[in-house]
């Protein structure tokens, strides 16, 4: 065979290569879901899975529940104490038992059973309190404490299973309101916090920032 043909064939694989024919280009296919699909609100601020397989979605507009098909959407009712207390919701998780937790950003905690649908709270005004009805950050950690960053540096450490809750305060001598935006547990006894002062680093052992 030639060098020419050699040459050509080449060109001609390398084109296959990188082009591919239309027969076997797949096309991408993505789906987007607002609230013309049942979305209580289009800024989604939380995305997590529960043990039965649902979705999910929180937003500054409640709470939404989705299998795959379908939207339930969980939103505020003043007049209604088991519904959702604020629809502006910061942070969402679970407990090891499976309770779903969503924290607002001016009403506090709601805890939801996903089995009745019904919510319960916790704020400041409650038996278990916390330090502050306006939460911003939240994470639970290994021992299933739940974790809540506030304004003006304040940090809510609530263990729901005991009933217990302790608070704690940091303050910086160049911010007058300290926020917790955003909060990770880290290896050993060290919680994370992103704050709009920088990064902190708070010690669970020694209780300091």
């Amino acid at each position: 065979m030639s060098i020419g043909k050699i040459i050509i064939y080449a060109v001609i694989i390398s084109f296959n290569v990188l082009f591919p024919t239309q027969s076997n280009a797949q096309s991408l296919h993505l789906d987007t879901y607002s609230t013309e699909q049942g979305l209580t609100q289009n800024s989604i601020t939380c995305a997590i899975n529960d043990k039965r397989g649902f979705h999910w979605f929180s937003t500054q507009g409640g709470l939404n529940r989705f299998d795959g098909y379908d939207i339930k959407r969980f939103k505020s009712y003043p007049m209604d104490p088991l519904s959702l207390s604020g629809n502006w919701i910061t942070a969402c998780g679970h407990t090891k038992n499976g309770t779903l937790w969503v924290t607002t950003a001016t009403q506090g905690l709601s805890l939801l059973d996903t089995q009745t649908g019904q919510f319960s709270h916790i704020n400041q005004s409650t038996e278990l309190a916390i330090k502050d009805n306006r939460i911003w950050s939240a994470t639970v950690d290994t021992k299933n404490t739940l974790w809540m960053g506030h304004e003006d540096g304040n940090l809510t450490q609530l263990n729901i299973e005991h009933k217990t809750a302790n608070f704690f305060n940091y303050t910086h001598p160049d911010a007058g309101n300290v926020i917790f935006r955003d909060i990770i547990t880290g290896h050993g006894s060290n919680i994370w916090i992103a704050s709009n002062v920088g990064l902190i680093k708070f010690d669970k052992k020694t209780t300091q920032f």
